[in-house]
């Protein structure tokens, strides 16, 4: 285990919920982060990583130097941070990793990676970061930071155990993220209402979806609408599924409420939409066996990737791969998905939130599913070759799904980057 491993190791030995959002700004303080650059701040549910991803991406081509911070990574950590698509180099990461836990407070990956980025990207230069935000955003260290425009993609249920059991509540937190007088957008049709109290509280400048700006789909392209302004011919996302729309269109209002010394053409939203990609997120496999890899783990994303396969134009049926953490709404996740998967072979994650197989199981069981259907593993890596062993047999019949879990989609598309040598 090498210095870095061992740092992070360290950090993950601390539950980011337990610290004190105060003892954050405390170590912001200590090492002097003054940032120096304006910041586009996305929270919500799901989606997050696509808008921060399209947003970055049109910027890019506008010629600009952006720094991009995601969570959680799908492969290694570096991922979480980059700059003009560049994951921060491992040494750099490690030194200044060493010079935050220096000061002998753990804060917990999360919170002291977003304090790296900070201090990052103060370092390089940068012109303009995009953030997405952790959990929740009232209290979220990433709300420490003064954001130039903020976004809330969509507000669903998940992370009930500390943000709330109920839409109006999540969002009421969620919405913290918005400032007075400062562009505040949402990226779906129907706020909450404690969102759209929240901004008339504040005096944001909100912007809904279909109120403010919009989309249309044409044959092969898009028209986006922002206000008084038209964007046509815009290229489909190369990302797939139906809800890539939304995050496309929400990342272009974005685009077009910066300031007017941000200078972004026509042709750079264009480039930077179609050249936006992103693991995971209704990953379409390429090859004979059709295998779809998505990170959905809540019940609103799981609806959404039970949409896309259904409008899938080849017709097959689906074998799932599957794990997910024990503070997920794992029962409705699986009432989503009967009727949608012929075979489910399951594990416990890797990681320490890992829902007990023999539960899964029985919940599998309780929907309906006979036990000759149900497959227990030992691990996501062993789930994903059996089912693979299997399908590969009947390319034409089956595809293969992962999902439940940015754990699974990793192990799947590590395991199958191991089977290719």
């Amino acid at each position: 285990m090498n210095e870095l491993d061992l740092i992070i190791k360290k950090l993950s030995q601390v539950d980011n919920y337990l610290v004190p959002y105060e003892s954050c700004q405390e170590i912001i303080n200590s090492l002097s982060i003054k940032v120096n650059f304006p910041i586009i701040l996305v929270g919500g549910t799901n989606g997050k990583g696509s808008v921060c991803s399209y947003i970055s991406s049109i910027l890019i081509a506008g010629g600009y130097k952006v720094g991009l911070y995601t969570s959680p990574h799908l492969l290694i950590y570096n991922e979480r941070i980059k700059i003009n698509n560049e994951d921060i180099p491992s040494k750099k990461l490690l030194n200044i990793l060493d010079e935050i836990i220096s000061l002998n407070i753990n804060l917990g990956i999360f919170k002291t990676f977003t304090i790296a980025t900070m201090k990052y990207f103060i370092e390089q230069n940068i012109d303009i970061a995009v953030i997405e935000v952790g959990v929740g955003g009232g209290k979220d260290i990433t709300n420490l930071f003064e954001p130039l425009i903020s976004v809330i993609t969509n507000v669903s249920l998940d992370h009930c155990d500390t943000l709330g059991n109920n839409i109006e509540d999540i969002a009421q937190i969620k919405s913290q993220i918005y400032r007075t007088n400062k562009i505040a957008i949402y990226g779906d049709l129907t706020p909450p209402k404690s969102l759209i109290n929240y901004a008339k509280k504040i005096n944001s400048k909100l912007m809904i979806l279909n109120q403010n700006f919009g989309y249309q789909i044409n044959d092969n392209s898009m028209s986006i609408w922002v206000a008084d302004s038209f964007f046509h011919c815009i290229p489909l996302p190369y990302l797939r599924g139906k809800e890539q729309f939304e995050n496309v269109t929400t990342a272009i209002a974005v685009i077009k409420y910066l300031p007017h010394d941000f200078h972004i053409a026509l042709q750079n939203i264009k480039e930077g939409v179609i050249k936006t990609r992103l693991k995971g997120r209704f990953q379409v496999i390429p090859g004979e066996l059709e295998m779809i890899m998505d990170v959905a783990h809540n019940p609103s994303a799981v609806n959404k990737l039970i949409s896309n396969v259904s409008s899938l134009i080849t017709k097959r049926e689906n074998i799932a791969v599957f794990g997910i953490a024990f503070d997920k709404d794992y029962t409705e996740i699986i009432n989503i998905c009967k009727n949608h998967f012929t075979l489910w072979y399951i594990s416990k994650l890797s990681t320490n939130k890992g829902l007990d197989v023999k539960l899964i199981y029985e919940l599998l069981i309780l929907k309906g599913y006979s036990k000759d259907k149900i497959i227990l593993c030992d691990s996501i890596k062993e789930a994903f070759i059996q089912a693979y062993d299997f399908a590969n047999n009947f390319k034409s019949r089956y595809r293969i799904i992962g999902f439940g879990s940015f754990d699974v989609v990793k192990s799947c598309l590590t395991t199958l980057k191991e089977m290719s040598y």
